[in-house]
């Protein structure tokens, strides 16, 4: 029996979340800059005869500016770079998926698998895998009539010149200053998360290891920034030790003591974000909770240290790091049930396509591709938006190409190129909008594209959305399922490790329950566009996100007090619930059939994970099962939050 706390708050218009537009300023150098020289080896082709090559310099150019976001020179660079790379490959191969057969279906299915691996490495490669598979649809889709080193060659020129626009970009604005001022932020949200308490911890966290991931893994244009990224490091290396102490202290300081303590948080970003040692008042003192002072005093003196820390091996972690993310994405659950995802809906886009009339069918296989990239929202909500942007934008398109010159349709193409950096940040739909007659004008110079190309095209996109929708969410089972039973039962032991220091290293086992509830936070946090019927089960999984994250904050805050002595009983308990939910034990409960539960903060937090795991991975047995069923819901902070 599926129980559903605050089901009246699901029920609120979800296509509505999906069409809202999101915050944001415009870009202005990027929009510019992507303005300038995406029309650029158009006007070349057309100028020296050769169109057709001047097509896919275009679509090069296209790539560079799609796979650029805000950042770094050397982050930019390497986006650009690592997409390119895959077009490449891409271009090479993807010719062998033209015509029908098992053959092309079988190169298909390949291309997915590397595309589905190569994407969960990391987050800069999701877009090179998700361009692995867009430009194998347009290799196996096109046919210009040219050699294919001349394609190749114009294809790099056109990517090297939007990366000549990156470079110059990155000069003028020094994006350079963004390592240290990300590093700043960082330490900035460690000072929300000591005023907000529990709500901004784990938030604190992310944005820690995230902060720790761009330094360790940047790689810099220019040879005199290797050195402050060195010092950085050794920042940004000291950071996670610096929030567990804090996150003791603030639960058990005073609210007087917190909130001074939250100021020199902030002035320590300050001072790192100006090239300054920090100026901070002489230690705090609680006399009221000797025990909080020691804490909040030993916070201070980690921040310190964490300030002043010296330079850090950068490339030694650089290596270490790649080799762990590698391996990670090639053992990962999550890596494999996308790539089977991934593999799933491209072959059945490719069955669609060898059995499509239409047509232009390869736009199947691109709509299938870009719908599926893992990092995005939800898949339903981009598939839709996706549709209805085509839909809305296929018309502009046909006036365009219909009413102007070559010269007007690459002023109309620079115009329109201008919007990217700023819809792509609103909204996808938005953006959907204004890339579909970008294309369509790049595919006209290479033939005309009239009414019935642009119909043929609509009807593709909405064959590949279908295809999505059907194998890639209805019949996927992550679509309903929660996350696996064992995948819940690692984490409830490893929360047990983080309470009971006999057992090892708290401090790794904390770091393992961040990084996997911050994971198990990116799939409930697609819940707000979802339909009710999924959403109510996304804020139902996030109810143990929330739960587990409590049982970590209460058991810091009791460490050190004479509540400690319940720590290694209420570890116990959390093993206990994890062989239960693996169906190893019986179901009694957290303490027991019939049994009291004990006071305190730390067993208070465990009986409600208890129930909230029990509400997503109901007891096997009879009587537990109609426990569970009878036991009242309480609701849900996730609710008043969604």
């Amino acid at each position: 029996m599926l129980v559903v706390r605050g089901s009246h708050r699901v029920r609120r218009n979800w296509l509505g979340r999906v069409t809202a537009l999101r915050p944001a300023k415009p870009p202005w150098p990027d929009v510019l800059r992507s303005g300038l020289f995406l029309p650029g080896p158009m006007a070349l082709g057309l100028a020296t005869g050769q169109v057709a090559a001047g097509l896919f310099g275009t679509l090069g150019a296209l790539l560079g500016i799609l796979a650029e976001r805000s950042g770094t020179t050397g982050q930019r660079v390497t986006r650009i770079s690592l997409a390119a790379g895959g077009g490449v490959v891409a271009m090479l191969l993807g010719p062998h998926t033209a015509g029908t057969g098992v053959a092309p279906l079988l190169v298909v299915a390949g291309f997915a698998c590397v595309s589905g691996v190569v994407s969960s490495v990391h987050p800069t490669l999701s877009f090179a895998g998700m361009q692995l598979l867009v430009q194998m649809s347009v290799a196996g889709g096109l046919s210009p009539g040219v050699a294919r080193p001349v394609l190749l060659a114009w294809y790099v020129g056109a990517v090297a010149w939007v990366l000549l626009g990156v470079l110059v970009q990155g000069a003028v604005e020094r994006t350079s200053r963004r390592y240290r001022t990300e590093v700043a932020g960082a330490v900035s949200a460690l000072a929300d998360a000591v005023r907000g308490g529990e709500p901004g911890l784990l938030a604190a966290q992310t944005a820690i290891a995230a902060t720790d991931d761009l330094v360790a893994l940047a790689t810099p244009v220019r040879p005199a920034l290797r050195g402050e990224l060195e010092a950085l490091f050794g920042i940004t290396s000291r950071l996670p030790e610096v929030a567990t102490a804090a996150a003791a202290a603030v639960q058990r300081a005073d609210p007087r003591v917190r909130t001074a303590f939250a100021g020199e948080v902030d002035e320590v970003a300050a001072a790192i974000a100006a090239r300054r040692a920090p100026a901070l008042p002489a230690d705090p003192a609680d006399p009221a909770d000797p025990a909080a002072e020691r804490l909040v005093r030993r916070a201070r003196t980690l921040l310190l240290a964490a300030a002043a820390a010296p330079p850090h091996d950068r490339a030694g972690q650089w290596r270490a790091r790649s080799s762990r993310r590698i391996v990670d994405a090639l053992t990962s659950a999550s890596t494999r049930a996308y790539t089977v995802r991934v593999a799933l809906c491209m072959t059945a886009a490719e069955l669609v396509r060898q059995a499509d009339p239409v047509a232009h069918s390869y736009w199947v296989l691109i709509t299938v591709a870009i719908c599926l990239k893992p990092d995005f929202q939800a898949v339903l909500a981009r598939t839709l938006q996706r549709i209805a942007g085509t839909l809305i934008g296929a018309l502009p398109a046909v006036l365009l190409v219909r009413a102007t010159s070559h010269v007007g349709q690459l002023v109309a193409m620079g115009l329109l190129a201008c919007g990217i950096p700023y819809t792509v940040r609103r909204n996808y739909g938005l953006f959907a909008i204004l890339i579909t007659p970008i294309v369509l004008i790049v595919l006209h110079f290479g033939g005309p594209v009239g009414g019935a190309g642009v119909v043929e095209r609509i009807v593709n996109t909405l064959l590949g959305g279908c295809v999505v929708l059907v194998f890639g969410y209805v019949l996927w089972p992550g679509t309903w399922r929660p996350p696996s039973r064992t995948r819940i039962a690692r984490l409830l032991t490893t929360l047990a490790s983080v309470l009971d220091p006999a057992v090892g290293d708290t401090g790794r086992a904390r770091a393992r329950v961040y990084a996997e509830l911050a994971d198990l936070r990116t799939v409930t946090g697609h819940g707000p566009y979802e339909p009710p019927a999924v959403r109510a089960r996304r804020l139902l999984w996030s109810d143990v996100v929330d739960g587990a994250l409590a049982v970590v904050t209460a058991g810091t805050r009791v460490a050190g007090t004479d509540d400690a002595s319940r720590l290694p009983g209420a570890a116990a308990r959390l093993r206990t619930l994890s062989e239960a939910v693996r169906g190893r034990v019986p179901w009694a409960g957290p303490y027991g059939s019939g049994a009291p539960a004990p006071a305190g903060e730390v067993d208070e937090q465990v009986v409600a994970l208890a129930a909230s795991v029990a509400r997503v991975w109901p007891p096997r047995t009879r009587g537990a099962r109609r426990q569970h069923r009878d036991s009242p819901a309480e609701p849900s902070p996730t609710d008043a939050a969604w």
